[in-house]
């Protein structure tokens, strides 16, 4: 609590009348000149009082021994006093009309700043959901303070990765911001996650072409047109997804999370926690944690509209937005709506894609979505508040690919996707606070392939499937301190909650309306957790080199109706040596539970001739029993080690830099997968030993058509050529999921950013690089070690990202150079390193007031400004090379050079 003995009002008896409510004349908006020599802070913040009209409310150790940078120059007042402030680690709150409150600055990182020493240069990108997103448009998030005490209450923040407020993270945690997307160009969800280097692009994407998945275990498709995240690669049900900290429903087939449908407008930051978490989470936290922040407390209106293209040919774009809101005293509503529309991309618009035979096939869809969000929030008496987000998109999405020279597939893919996501927080004696809330949603693809004979363009065969995931889950949970330990107050986080997934699919075959495969599964699950964060060491103590010491502890149990129960325990440290020098390392578990998809598949069962599966010395006529796909129920969770290790690095003598280096390793193990990578080598390739049954008797054989759910000497498919014959089958070959491979993955990131004044103006600086220094599977116990970093279809050893920014008077010049590494193309023989990729994006934009106008933006940008077409890739399947494209899908993009222009307008 602030109490008033202890806060300094930066104001002058001599000046009070400057501050009455109704007299103050305030140009929050409007630049003007300032000439504040470098000071001590509390003289600077008196004469920015006096210009600004604003009372500022400092406590006393927050401003003793704070120098303030000199200001000079045309400023808007909060930009002038983020300026003041940027040497500092504080930031400030809108208290009411008239006053102000200066506060330490929470603790998120920016998408290229580490989040214990970012700097006022990122201050938009470390905002937590109760502060202002963006100071220059005073209207948009801005916090209500009804009093001192719950000033410093929404100081202690939550930061993604753990529950306790005020915790600083032991884990790397970037953050990107709405205005870090416009300023890069990008329009969507989809977009940004693709241009973070420690995300894979393969997986669930638009942009994966047919054959990728060829030697992957990623599952690279474009089953339903979505964007989901990948973190390291590790697949993209292994990202856990949230929204506000809540779950969502999966998509298609598998447990990714479609994050395109949450229009960007109602988003005020994205917070990506690079490390396992299911000790906090739960399942599908491995490679890493994604949560989706929408803004608080917005008041205005905005229109948006924006135009581009493919200048190669394609990719017309067209996208319209609408978001408004509104705040009374108590609490606010914002709700927006977005519609977007882009044309497809075809061979033909691409010279390097002449093999093609037929040059309209597609290698990016043409997708159209509508979607709109809905969030409020109401305080209920003085110490509760209800909150409630909600969403819904509609998407339909169209391409053209084929498999075979005969026939051309047509596939039409439409989805639905909503979820309401409630929750209720109360205040609670002793600084302690609980929180129950709850997840509900659905989503509904529908996905359309009706193939035509290429000669003579008749119907061959039409199969739809559908797939309906939902989602439902409810939690409690409390947090507040325990007790006191030399370096401050130890708190805690303690809960627990109930959750289902149901997942229904159908595929109906509509030439003769029969149904070739279904499936109606569900699970639940119930957990209860605790955290603690323990500070051992602070400041005050004066220990050398030890500035600060704390240990964060976390241990989660989960209980599950089909295989059990999980126990998942993570513990963190952080070190500070010195003011800006920071070391934090992690260790935790995390683990995957298999999709209801993998574990309750229909299962298929071929019959085959021995010889179709390398059978050497075999009678002719000898015949296999083969599951060539199906599910488990007795399939187990997978379990990953994941160990990350860092240092960030502020100096004070170099202000307005930071750097952070970080080292991770993830060991995972139990993978669900098909076992038999290349069915011809089934009955030759010991690695394959252990998933055949040889010389299996009648009994095992009827005990297999049992297990398929199958009348004894019934096949789902005869490919053998001749009638099956117990006596003549001389192998069982199992090929349904198991939990049988491995995966480790090592690397490091770079992240870093440097602020400085050039010619009136704000030059900014950063980098992001991730490197996969080892990335390995092992499909089975018995199969050789295989590479999945730095080859065809799998992440690309490197990924980075060079940016630098200048702004001045509402007017920013933005270029980024992209570049990622070169891939060892395994489709070829002997292996070949195929060329990298660097593009660079330039992005013009320009926020102002305009006379009659008013309050406008302008935003010009351009992405792949040189038209850098994709390396050459061998087509991963050589017999229908004319067929596919010959560049790697999941690591380079195809559209080439982008241009869109985006007009807004605000109320």
């Amino acid at each position: 609590m602030i109490a008033s003995a202890s806060v300094l009002a930066v104001v002058c008896a001599a000046e009070a009348a400057a501050y009455d409510a109704q007299a103050a004349v305030r140009v929050e908006n409007v630049k003007l000149q300032w000439n504040i020599p470098a000071q001590p802070l509390t003289d600077a913040l008196i004469a920015w009082s006096e210009q600004s009209n604003y009372v500022v409310l400092i406590q006393d150790d927050l401003a003793a021994g704070v120098q303030s940078q000199a200001l000079m120059g045309a400023y808007t007042s909060f930009e002038a006093l983020e300026r003041l402030l940027s040497p500092s680690t504080l930031t400030y709150k809108i208290r009411n009309e008239t006053t102000l409150v200066v506060t330490p600055r929470p603790q998120p990182a920016s998408m290229t700043v580490p989040a214990e020493t970012s700097n006022a240069a990122s201050m938009r990108s470390t905002q937590s959901a109760e502060t202002v997103e963006d100071r220059d448009d005073p209207r948009q998030s801005r916090p209500r303070l009804g009093d001192e005490e719950a000033a410093n209450e929404q100081d202690q923040v939550v930061v993604t990765g753990t529950r306790i407020k005020g915790a600083r993270p032991t884990s790397p945690v970037v953050t990107i911001t709405q205005e870090d997307m416009r300023l890069q160009g990008q329009n969507n969800l989809g977009e940004v996650i693709r241009a973070l280097p420690q995300n894979f692009a393969g997986g669930q994407n638009p942009g994966v072409a047919f054959g990728a998945a060829v030697g992957s275990m990623q599952g690279n498709s474009n089953a339903t047109g979505s964007s989901a995240l990948n973190l390291r690669g590790l697949g993209s049900d292994a990202t856990l997804t949230l929204l506000n900290g809540s779950r969502l429903a999966y998509d298609g087939f598998g447990q990714a999370v479609d994050v395109s449908v949450i229009p960007v407008t109602a988003i005020e930051r994205v917070e990506i926690l690079l490390d396992g978490a299911s000790a906090i989470y739960g399942s599908d936290a491995v490679g890493g944690v994604a949560n989706i922040v929408l803004k608080r407390d917005y008041d205005g209106a905005e229109l948006r509209a924006r135009v581009g293209a493919a200048t190669d040919g394609g990719y017309e774009q067209q996208q319209y937005t609408a978001v408004a809101g509104t705040n009374w005293s108590s609490g606010g509503f914002l709700i927006t709506g977005d519609y977007s529309h882009n044309e497809s991309v075809r061979a033909k618009h691409r010279e390097y894609l002449e093999h093609i035979l037929n040059q309209n096939l597609t290698i990016y869809p043409e997708q159209t979505q509508k979607s709109a969000l809905f969030s409020a929030h109401q305080e209920a008496g003085a110490n509760a508040v209800l909150r409630v987000d909600a969403f819904y998109a509609d998407r339909s999405s169209d391409s053209t690919f084929q498999t075979s020279p005969s026939s051309l597939i047509q596939q039409e893919r439409d989805s639905t996707i909503w979820g309401v996501t409630p929750s209720f927080e109360v205040k609670l004696p002793g600084d302690w606070s609980a929180r129950l809330h709850g997840a509900f949603g659905r989503n509904e693809a529908l996905l359309g392939q009706p193939s035509f004979s290429v000669s003579t363009g008749e119907q061959i065969s039409n199969s739809v499937s559908e797939s309906f995931n939902g989602a439902l889950a409810a939690g409690l949970e409390a947090e507040g301190p325990v007790f006191n330990l030399p370096g401050g107050e130890s708190r805690v986080s303690v809960g627990g909650g109930w959750r289902e997934s149901s997942f229904d699919r159908r595929v109906v075959n509509i030439l003769t309306g029969s149904v070739s495969s279904e499936l109606d599964a569900e699970e639940s699950s119930y957990h209860v957790y605790g955290e603690a964060n323990l500070p051992f060491v602070s400041e005050d103590q004066n220990i050398p080199l030890v500035k600060r010491f704390t240990l964060n502890a976390a241990l989660r149990y989960e209980d599950y109706d089909s295989f059990g129960s999980a126990t998942t325990p993570k513990i963190g440290a952080l070190w500070e040596l010195a003011p800006g020098f920071n070391l934090k390392a992690s260790w935790g578990r995390s683990f995957k539970v298999p999709t209801l998809f993998q574990r309750h598949l229909a299962t298929s069962l071929t019959l085959r001739t021995a010889a179709q599966h390398g059978a050497v010395g075999a009678p002719p006529d000898a015949q296999v029993i083969f599951f060539s796909s199906g599910g488990s129920p007795d399939l187990t969770p997978e379990t990953a080690e994941i160990i990350t290790a860092g240092f960030v690095a502020a100096p004070e003598f170099l202000p307005n830099f930071t750097l952070e280096f970080g080292w991770f390793d993830i060991d995972y193990a139990n993978r669900v997968e098909r076992p038999i990578s290349v069915f011809t080598q089934a009955l030759s390739d010991p690695i394959f030993a252990e998933f055949v049954i040889l010389n299996p008797t009648v009994n095992e054989q009827n005990a297999t058509f049992a297990a398929a759910g199958l009348p004894a000497g019934t096949f789902t498919f005869n490919q053998a050529g001749a009638p099956y014959d117990p006596a003549k089958a001389i192998a069982i070959i199992d090929n349904r999921f198991t939990n049988v491979s491995s995966q480790s993955v090592q690397g490091v990131d770079l992240t870093a950013r440097y602020r400085t004044e050039l010619r009136g103006g704000d030059l900014s600086l950063s980098v992001n690089g991730n490197w996969i220094t080892e990335g390995t599977r092992k499909l089975t116990e018995l199969a050789p070690v295989e590479p999945t970093a730095g080859v065809n279809f799998w992440p690309a050893d490197f990924k980075g990202r060079l940016g630098a920014g200048w702004s001045r008077d509402g007017f920013t010049l933005n270029a980024s150079l992209n570049h990622t590494a070169g891939i060892i193309d395994r489709g070829v023989t002997p292996n070949v390193k195929r060329d990298s990729m660097t593009t660079v994006d330039l992005v013009v934009d320009y926020q102002a007031k305009l006379g009659v106008v008013g309050d406008v933006g302008f935003n010009l940008a351009v992405t792949n400004l040189f038209n850098e077409a994709p390396p050459f890739l061998a087509p991963p399947i050589s017999s229908i090379a004319s067929l596919l494209v010959n560049y790697d899908s999941t690591n380079y993009s195809a559209l080439g050079r982008l241009v869109s222009a985006t007009v807004t307008k605000r109320f």
